[in-house]
């Protein structure tokens, strides 16, 4: 079974596009290894200088069976040019117990 996460957020930047080098990244981790990871580069996805810019990402993830397994979404500045993130929300989607 898979867990369906989504994750929004706003991000703002006064740098050109190519220069705001920031990710969006969802990983889930089983005893200290990556079991699934999707990264999205947000300097590929069309967004203008100047104002918020909406940035969704969705990922689809094993069912968690371990307490220990730790599920990781977060926004990762990669440059040096400032980039500013706002109503930053994780949505989980679990399968439906039958």
């Amino acid at each position: 079974e898979w867990v369906w996460i989504r994750a929004t957020g706003y991000i703002f930047f006064t740098s050109s596009p190519q220069e705001a080098l920031a990710s969006l990244v969802m990983t889930c981790n089983h005893n200290g290894s990556a079991v699934k990871y999707q990264t999205t580069d947000l300097e590929k996805m069309h967004l203008l200088p100047n104002q918020w810019n909406k940035v969704t990402m969705d990922y689809e993830s094993p069912v968690i069976t371990d307490r220990n397994d730790l599920l990781q979404v977060y926004f990762w500045n990669r440059g040096n040019t400032p980039v500013w993130l706002d109503d930053f929300v994780i949505e989980i989607f679990e399968p439906k117990a039958e």
